[in-house]
């Protein structure tokens, strides 16, 4: 059995714990040097708008060829495009080919020597270099790819080819939608001003989405030979270069929607133009706007801790955009179409308190989306026959129920896990405009579901809550699931505390309800009951103990861990991330800073390959899950940092490891102010700038 899991660390790639261990570790950068491995996993990078795979050529055109399960096939993701079941893929925009004869530069032609590619956290830049032998020609080829921070609709592939020998060599700049269903022909227009830019639209999830293009060889416009194709376009242009004579392409290309522009095809065809003209000006607003997103992060001395912290806050960074204007990544973000996309809980539960603390601007999508789709949350609850709102267990675009079937339809928790996250928002902003025109409605409404949706039962002189699927997916349809239970006391009471901040109606059956909603404990032997009925069998992922974290369920220290330890043992023996994640962090909280270092280190098999992407559980393909990898920052944040956003200020309980000697966690936010935290062997300080 040994051997097995060894054979299968090596096949997955995952992250050992010698590698983790090592003092030679680069904290920012990751690199790859085998193009032929079987267990690569693409590189990710993204702007907060848009995320691209790149794959190990350094630019997307192999795609869809090598489209991978669980992955969009274009390679590219945009927030905003959805249709009525989930995200929709655009167009593989950043293509750029190169040919030699009649063979093309990829991993499966010619060979190819001296390579190494490089992710660069801090910049969101991949760099890929290698010799590629082909035909008696050596050519040295060097390409960055990134997608720029400062304007999101931009992004650049620059190549840099050398040979051996005077030779000729073909580039095509590809735009392609081919693998999109239901793909038509396209309206095809060039460009009148700057540098001539190709355009290609289309309709993706009833918004338009436009692609402009701009080229230079060696600093000259490379308007070339255009072809149209089903789904793009591809412009040609042929080079003759010297021995020795470094050759530079650089492309530009904007994707634009009609939720950005009325005008997507002029937007995009000026921002490409503009771009190009002023590259440089383009590359070092990049690096200025990613420079400005890291004076929010987290230091430590643990090379390992260090490289996985950077790693997840580069995973929230790519995925959020700081001003607000973005969307709410799935649980795979833009990395990944698992799902459909489809917005979970993971949204408020797992990725939401690290960009909170970090970023409120990030955090704002979040609160924008619930707003928004508030009105479908509404129509939920009128589908049960009940008042108020219901947000959907999986959500689009409008906030309507898109999960099939009638059991996790049932996972009526989301209401809390939402409220949650509406409330925590006003804390880290003190926004109180906020509060009064926007949180307030959806408190109430999901208070008044509540009211409403709980039964009152007579013989025991109580509230309960039926016919609910558990965060335990795996129980199904039970009675009285405790975090259920808490999470509709919690949000009434909120809903009275809101009420009389601001003036306003207090509803009497909020209190009513929530003074007698039940939560199932076992009274002897001092834990809570998942649910009522539970006796022991298997979970899949943690339940109960989200009432210790998140949800803060007033209990003694002896009832958190005699349910941490109940539950310890009852998960399938490779449980998904978030399970260790929220384990670790109640260690930490009950004392035991090494239970929680071990259940940090429960974590690593789920980091795969080169450039530590993240899967839902160890043997699975569910990469990179933007959840787990918030519940690791949450562990390190709220575990070893020991924070808490609460009502009366940011509060610190920190508890380090003996691995770890010193934590600086900095540029917290709490009621509008930003704080440091710095944590080592003899105390601590959280202190406001």
């Amino acid at each position: 059995m040994k051997s097995d899991a060894a054979q299968l660390e090596k096949q997955l790639r995952t992250l050992t714990h010698d590698l983790f261990s090592s003092k030679d570790l680069d904290p920012w950068v990751r690199e790859c040097r085998d193009i032929y491995s079987p267990g690569h996993r693409d590189a990710f990078i993204g702007n907060g708008l848009i995320g691209l795979r790149v794959p190990p050529e350094g630019e997307p055109s192999v795609y869809p060829v090598f489209h991978a399960v669980k992955m969009a096939p274009g390679g590219t993701q945009m927030h905003g495009l959805w249709d009525d079941k989930g995200m929709v893929p655009t167009f593989n925009f950043l293509g750029l080919k190169i040919q030699h004869g009649r063979m093309v530069f990829r991993r499966d032609s010619g060979a190819i020597l001296n390579y190494v590619q490089k992710l660069d956290w801090k910049t969101a830049t991949v760099t890929t270099e290698c010799d590629w032998h082909h035909w008696g020609c050596v050519f040295h080829i060097e390409t960055k790819i990134w997608l720029s921070r400062s304007n999101q609709n931009l992004g650049c592939v620059e190549t840099t080819i050398t040979s051996d020998r005077d030779t000729g060599f073909s580039v095509m700049d590809i735009v392609d939608g081919s693998f999109i269903p239901g793909s038509t022909p396209m309206e095809y227009k060039l460009g009148t001003f700057y540098m001539l830019p190709k355009v290609v639209s289309s309709r993706f999830g009833g918004h338009q989405v436009a692609v402009a293009t701009t080229l230079t060889i060696d600093g000259n416009e490379a308007p070339g030979h255009v072809e149209c194709t089903p789904g793009g376009y591809v412009r040609q242009n042929v080079i003759m270069i010297k021995k020795d004579t470094p050759c530079r392409i650089v492309k530009y290309a904007a994707m634009v929607s009609d939720a950005a522009s009325e005008d997507p095809i002029n937007t995009a065809a000026t921002l490409a133009g503009y771009a190009i003209e002023n590259h440089e000006t383009m590359r070092a607003e990049h690096e200025k706007a990613w420079a400005k997103l890291w004076e929010h992060n987290i230091e430590t001395d643990h090379p390992g801790v260090q490289m996985l912290v950077n790693d997840g806050l580069y995973h929230l960074y790519c995925n959020l955009d700081e001003h607000g204007k973005g969307g709410v990544p799935g649980p795979c973000g833009l990395s990944g179409n698992a799902w459909a996309n489809h917005i979970f809980w993971d949204a408020e539960t797992w990725s939401f308190p690290p960009a909170a603390l970090m970023n409120p601007g990030m955090a704002s999508n979040y609160i924008k989306y619930r707003v928004d789709s508030l009105p479908g949350a509404r129509r939920n609850a009128a589908a049960l026959g009940l008042p108020g709102a219901l947000f959907p267990w999986e959500g689009g675009k409008s906030g309507d129920e898109l999960i099939p079937g009638l059991i996790y339809s049932k996972q009526h928790h989301i209401n809390a896990d939402v409220i949650l996250a509406i409330w925590k928002y006003y804390l880290v902003t003190g926004d109180e405009t906020y509060l009064k025109e926007q949180a307030a409605e959806l408190i109430f409404a999901c208070a008044d579901f509540w009211a409403e949706r709980a039964v009152y039962n007579e013989e025991k002189d109580r509230y309960e809550i039926l016919k609910v699927c558990c965060p335990d997916e795996g129980a199904r349809i039970q009675n009285n699931n405790a975090f259920t239970n808490y999470g509709a006391k919690f949000s009434l009471e909120l809903a009275e505390k809101v009420a009389r901040k601001l003036n306003l109606e207090v509803k009497p059956e909020w209190g009513e309800v929530a003074g007698k909603l039940w939560i199932p404990v076992e009274e002897e032997k001092q834990y809570i009951i998942e649910f009522e009925g539970y006796c022991g069998q298997e979970v899949k992922q943690g339940d109960a103990i989200l009432l210790i974290y998140p949800m803060e369920m007033p209990m003694t220290k002896e009832m958190a861990k005699n349910t941490c330890d109940y539950y310890r043992d009852k998960y399938p023996a490779q449980k998904i991330m978030m399970s260790s994640a929220i384990h670790g962090i109640i260690d930490a909280q009950l004392g035991d800073a090494e239970a929680s270092w071990k259940m940090f280190l429960d974590l690593l098999p789920h980091f795969r390959g080169d450039y530590m992407l993240v899967s839902e559980a160890p043997y699975n393909e569910t990469i990179s899950l933007l959840t787990g990898i918030c519940g690791m920052l949450q562990l390190v944040m709220m575990g070893w940092g020991g924070l808490r956003i609460h009502d009366d200020g940011l509060k610190a309980a920190p508890n380090l490891p003996d691995a770890v000697n010193y934590l600086k966690i900095k540029g917290l936010h709490y009621m509008g102010e930003v704080y440091d935290l710095s944590v080592d062997k003899t105390g601590f300080e959280l202190k406001k700038r």
